[in-house]
């Protein structure tokens, strides 16, 4: 990896000087009432709290999905793999992909194909909680981000968290980065 992670405008990741990553907030709800993938309802902050650890904050039934971007013309291999507690066969399969534009990735699907959202703290039990991701370029691991209660982010940034997601907050056009 050529240089440092390192937070850019407080809510884009950059791993390197290769590829940057938002991480959007949206309802848990979305997606048991509708069948298209989530829109953005806000970006969440990031922390860089060491050189390899990120943390951003989520609450109950909020959902994230990644925006990856890559920060030169040129490809890059790209994998996220699920952090998260239990037997490594109950976790969703690592996601890897050139990515050459943007790529909202909404979660892992697991071995049988089951979809697993990026929710840290699930209301629906079907749903496996999400301790964060593990982002990768081209087979180094670059990164970990784990998602944080608000209590626990607030608490080790010293800044707020965002304000629960309302309704009037989704975004209506393009997906964001």
């Amino acid at each position: 990896m050529r240089g440092a992670a390192r937070v850019i405008d407080g809510y884009r990741l950059a791993i390197g000087d290769r590829l940057a990553v938002s991480f959007q907030r949206y309802p848990e709800a979305i997606l048991r009432e509708r069948t298209e993938l989530p829109r953005s309802y806000g970006v969440a902050p990031v922390e860089l709290w060491l050189a390899t650890n990120a943390v951003l904050p989520v609450r109950e039934g909020e959902g994230i999905w990644l925006g990856l971007s890559p920060q030169t013309s040129m490809t890059l291999t790209t994998q996220v793999a699920w952090l998260g507690a239990g037997k490594t066969d109950h976790l969703p399969l690592p996601w890897s992909k050139i990515v050459s534009k943007l790529e909202a990735l909404h979660g892992l699907n697991k071995p049988n194909g089951v979809f697993c959202p990026f929710i840290r703290f699930p209301q629906d039990p079907d749903f496996i909680p999400c301790l964060g991701v593990v982002i990768s370029i081209e087979n180094r691991e670059s990164i970990q981000v784990r998602f944080a209660s608000v209590a626990e982010y607030e608490a080790k940034s010293g800044k707020q968290a965002p304000r629960p997601i309302s309704p009037d907050d989704c975004y209506g056009g393009w997906p964001l980065p």
